[in-house]
């Protein structure tokens, strides 16, 4: 990765965050790419919130006002009449500033879906996901390619732009809705109705996401890997990854742990927002790993070779016992001790039972 045109970014993205180019006039950078990297579009600020983010009825607007410009060439923006814009909530996320659900019905058949979000930190975020699409190996993940099998989908945007409003720019991305519904919905479902049949869902989706994660570390590591992050599509069995710009603060990490960490102990950092904590709220916790933790090892290790998988099950279960220190990780050491004794080791012994 460490190429010319990699350099290139890098030392673009310092002299925008060290202020080396004018804040009004960050879209310079756009000469490495031949056309502005999130072209700016002049907007009516009186039909903006007062923080400067959009409102449902402003943002198609906006979109329509970009693709009139021609700074928005996918025909499913070309009328506001026919782009209805829904807000999200932004809880479980400290980077998300704006989020809404985009249903167009421009183009003949059915509508299409996508997401619009600005990031806090905007113009980074920018310059990394694009240096993200150059990456060996992530062409074929992005949506919406149809990935190897066994691997999850990369959401991308196909656009970026930026309007002034307040002290600055906000730069905002857009890119294809995932398919399916975020995966603390799939364990909420459980979580309020614990029925055989949920069970089974919660045993099937942590299988799926253990295979296409590892194939995953096999190139990448995620850096952000959370239940708000993971989009599920429970009726083709397969998973998408969102909030990618991690990807590539992680590019030069040595080890996938973080990842596979915060998708179990993260659960129990008081450093993590409630609402990620919440989702397993009242859930026992023995049953809680039998059917989603031992599902995910078990998934992980059957994507290497049978004479591989004692080694890959022995690594697995020394991370979960490591005291590495982590930034977001803030267990009690009695709390921590407890899940490891409990729940956690005792899934990893059964395994390594039935391995040959």
């Amino acid at each position: 990765m460490k190429n010319t045109f990699m350099q290139k970014i890098q030392g673009l993205l310092f002299a925008a965050l060290f202020g080396l180019l004018p804040y009004t006039s960050q879209n310079l950078i756009a000469q490495q790419y031949g056309s502005p990297i999130a072209p700016e579009i002049t907007f009516d600020k009186s039909l903006l919130e007062p923080d400067g983010t959009f409102t449902e009825q402003s943002l198609p607007k906006f979109l329509a006002k970009a693709y009139s410009e021609k700074k928005l060439l996918n025909d499913d923006f070309s009328k506001e009449v026919c782009i209805k814009a829904k807000k999200r909530g932004v809880q479980g996320s400290f980077n998300t500033v704006q989020l809404f659900e985009v249903t167009t019905t421009c183009r003949p058949g059915p509508a299409s879906i996508y997401i619009v979000k600005e990031a806090k930190n905007g113009i980074e975020e920018t310059i990394n996901l694009k240096a993200i699409e150059q990456y060996p190996g992530m062409k074929e993940l992005i949506t919406p390619h149809v990935p190897p099998k066994g691997f999850p989908n990369v959401a991308l945007p196909i656009a970026y732009f930026s309007y002034p409003a307040g002290y600055g720019l906000h730069y905002i991305a857009a890119m294809p809705a995932a398919k399916g519904k975020v995966l603390c919905e799939l364990v909420v479902t459980f979580r309020d109705n614990q029925s055989p049949q949920n069970e089974e869902r919660i045993k099937r989706a942590y299988k799926i996401l253990g295979i296409e994660l590892a194939n995953f570390h096999r190139r990448f590591i995620h850096g952000d890997f959370h239940y708000f992050n993971v989009f599920y599509d429970e009726i083709g069995g397969h998973f998408t990854l969102i909030d990618n710009e991690t990807i590539k603060k992680a590019a030069n990490l040595m080890s996938t742990a973080d990842d596979t960490l915060k998708l179990f102990l993260g659960l129990f950092s008081t450093s993590e927002p409630e609402a990620r904590k919440d989702i397993i709220k009242g859930i026992d916790l023995k049953k809680w790993h039998e059917l989603a933790f031992k599902s995910f090892i078990e998934g992980y290790i059957s994507t290497y070779a049978t004479s591989e998988q004692k080694q890959v099950l022995q690594d697995l279960k020394k991370m979960f016992n490591s005291d590495e220190k982590y930034p977001w990780l803030h267990i009690d050491a009695a709390k921590l001790q407890e899940l490891r004794t409990k729940y956690i080791n005792p899934i990893f012994d059964e395994i390594q039972k039935g391995l040959k």
